[in-house]
């Protein structure tokens, strides 16, 4: 909520008791919308938003052309991969990974026909419990989830970041526009 009134969105509407999804700000030609963050890097590419903010875990796997020219420096937190028992990764069998993000960890682990992706968008740390999975693959923060289900992070694969992306026709089309929500984006998180 703090990161939208810093972007002008006017105190009445940010109130989550509107439910709003689209709400004006104190900039006639800036408009926030709420989406889901795997829908906003689509969007932004096809040019029906113009900018959204999402972590570059999201960008990162969408593997869609968009340009996140802005890292926001907020909710800090990292791909990694965690797993139950240390012996996990010495079995002969294809290795499993249970992640949400299989085309970023591709990217880390190799493109090799002897790992298997268990794709669920939630709750991964229950896959080696269940069975279903000898790794995780997942966004930690401090890592007390992981610890919660008896998994250890054993690597970190890369830092994770809100970031600001942009549909680059957009961009120069609204320039001034772009401007003003870069520019608002930067003031709003200058003192998380």
């Amino acid at each position: 909520m703090l990161l939208m009134l810093g972007v002008g969105v006017r105190r009445s509407e940010a109130g989550m008791q509107r439910r709003a999804l689209i709400m004006r700000t104190s900039s006639r030609s800036v408009a926030v919308v709420v989406l889901r963050c795997h829908d906003i890097v689509g969007l932004v590419m096809r040019g029906y938003v113009c900018a959204g903010v999402v972590g570059g875990d999201v960008v990162r796997e969408s593997r869609l052309c968009v340009s996140s020219p802005v890292d926001l420096g907020i909710s800090s937190c990292r791909l990694s991969l965690a797993l139950r028992r240390p012996n996990a990764l010495l079995h002969p069998r294809k290795l499993r990974v249970s992640t949400k993000y299989p085309n970023a960890v591709r990217v880390f682990l190799g493109y090799r026909e002897s790992v298997a992706y268990v794709a669920l968008r939630g709750g991964m740390e229950a896959a080696p419990l269940l069975g279903a999975a000898d790794v995780v693959a997942d966004i930690v923060d401090t890592g007390t989830t992981l610890a919660a289900h008896g998994l250890s992070e054993v690597r970190r694969l890369a830092p994770v970041t809100a970031r600001i992306v942009l549909n680059e026709c957009q961009a120069r089309i609204r320039a001034r526009a772009m401007r003003v929500v870069t520019d608002m984006l930067r003031l709003a998180t200058a003192y998380h």
